[in-house]
């Protein structure tokens, strides 16, 4: 096993208040709106379960509630996957500016 330094990135002062300001607009607007839609998107999936339930003996009320489940689901894949990329991002940058730790070991 041996370790090879791949790169170092020399941060500056303007690079990592931008950094800071990417990472507060991420935390305080990107965030609490991801939590909001994965919310609605569990609340539109659970209000599926309830009619596909409640519509148990009806046809039309269990078509309904199927395809509030299956937009659900959707809803709560797209979240996580964008929360997933904004992590993704976050972390290829370095934490939104700060220098990033690129040892590879082997």
């Amino acid at each position: 096993m041996f370790i090879l330094k791949v790169a170092e990135a020399q941060t500056s002062a303007a690079s990592s208040s931008a950094g800071v300001l990417l990472k507060k607009i991420v935390t305080a607007v990107v965030n609490p709106i991801i939590t909001l839609f994965f919310i609605m998107a569990l609340s539109v999936f659970t209000y599926g379960i309830f009619n596909f339930i409640r519509g148990a003996d009806n046809e039309e009320q269990r078509r309904k509630g199927q395809e509030h489940m299956k937009w659900g689901i959707i809803g709560l894949f797209l979240m996580v996957s964008v929360f997933a990329l904004i992590q993704i991002l976050g972390n290829f940058v370095g934490e939104f500016g700060t220098k990033p730790d690129l040892w590879i070991l082997r």
